[in-house]
């Protein structure tokens, strides 16, 4: 993975973005949960997300695009606003 510059971790670091990170992740393990799907399977659906970064996004650990936070939506079958 890309080492982030001081910057961008920083930015990543801040209240908001710590707080929106881990709604997500609450939430996409909610609805997978809900579904009975593991990681792996959750990851399948999702357009073949690796499930390694399945299991970064859970933990509240990632910064992830549109494009990936679409393929989620897509796999659980959601809208964005429900994430």
């Amino acid at each position: 993975m890309k080492r982030r510059t001081t910057k961008r971790v920083e930015l990543f670091e801040t209240t908001v973005c710590l707080a929106l990170v881990a709604r997500f992740a609450a939430n996409i393990r909610r609805l997978r949960e809900e579904k009975g799907w593991s990681q792996e399977e959750c990851a399948h659906q999702s357009l073949e997300l690796d499930p390694a970064m399945l299991r970064t996004i859970e933990a509240g650990q990632a910064n992830i695009t549109i494009t990936t936070i679409a393929r989620i939506c897509q796999g659980l079958g959601v809208d964005v606003l429900v994430l």
